[in-house]
């Protein structure tokens, strides 16, 4: 009895019987009415598709048992949705409105797809864009390594003393490194963008190097690790790319791009439809 009682407080228990007891007072209450629409139909390309996804997964198709499974599958799905939404319990269902939502933008999508360019409209768009396809500015370089928590204060005064050795000396790179602290990473780099130099040394190190558009020693110049002599041994100026080089990436984002504002003007279209009324939210006075 006690098993019982406490078996009676689990909060699934009490789900399902709310749950229970709903289904009955629906079946009570609506009888036989249900949705409008009693007919399932199962077209050939209902078929076709239930095929298609059992072959991808199963790498062979469904044998006629197999495929008498997967039509009661659609049918039961079927039954069980209509009846569902016949019941409203698609209404204030977060995870349901965002999924029908997401439905919506994939037919926008659909409905405002472009035919493919021609290669004189990505001609246009790859100028008008030439940043986000030309080969970026490189540079070459080797640095000569200060650590501040080995030198501490002295770090910059001893790299500048160093760089006035190395241009007095005409030190070779081989040497003027020896003269600096053991890195942890290289001391040579080769051709090198901006995003690749940021990525390994940071944002106040990229600056201090590509500002330079000419070859020879720069510095000292402050990094995450501490301060560097660096020696640019080539710049090379961004290369202007050719269409038939980059055409697939040139078309992959002209067709996003231009999808995404086709999908935004429909959808301001739809939104034409609807007046949106806001309530505002007061501070509470209490």
């Amino acid at each position: 009895m006690l098993q019982i009682k406490s078996l009676f407080k689990e909060p699934l228990v009490h789900f399902l019987i709310i749950g229970f007891l709903m289904f009955v007072l629906y079946g009570i209450i609506g009888g036989e009415s249900g949705p409008e629409d009693k007919t399932i139909q199962i077209s050939r390309a209902d078929i076709q598709l239930m095929q298609a996804r059992w072959q991808k997964q199963w790498q062979r198709p469904p044998t006629d048992e197999e495929m008498k499974g997967l039509i009661r599958a659609h049918v039961r799905e079927e039954v069980l949705y209509r009846e569902a939404m016949a019941m409203g319990l698609d209404q204030n269902d977060t995870i349901v409105r965002r999924r029908v939502a997401q439905k919506m933008d994939f037919v926008l999508a659909d409905a405002t797809s472009e035919e493919t360019p021609t290669d004189e409209q990505l001609e246009q768009y790859m100028q008008q864009n030439i940043e986000r396809f030309q080969d970026p500015v490189r540079i070459s370089f080797a640095h000569v390594y200060f650590s501040q928590d080995k030198r501490g204060d002295k770090a910059e005064a001893d790299a500048k003393k160093v760089l006035e050795t190395i241009r007095k000396q005409g030190l070779s790179i081989a040497s003027a490194i020896r003269t600096g602290d053991p890195f942890m990473m290289y001391y040579e780099y080769s051709a090198n963008s901006r995003a690749q130099v940021a990525r390994n040394f940071g944002e106040e190190f990229a600056d201090a190097l590509f500002k330079q558009n000419t070859t020879g020693w720069l510095g000292p110049v402050r990094s995450g690790y501490g301060l560097h002599l660096i020696y640019v041994s080539e710049f090379r100026a961004a290369i202007p790319p050719m269409l038939e080089d980059v055409k697939e990436r040139v078309l992959t984002e002209y067709l996003s791009e231009r999808g995404r504002d086709a999908k935004e003007r429909a959808y301001q279209k739809l939104l034409e439809r609807y007046t949106v009324e806001v309530e505002k939210v007061t501070a509470d006075a209490s």
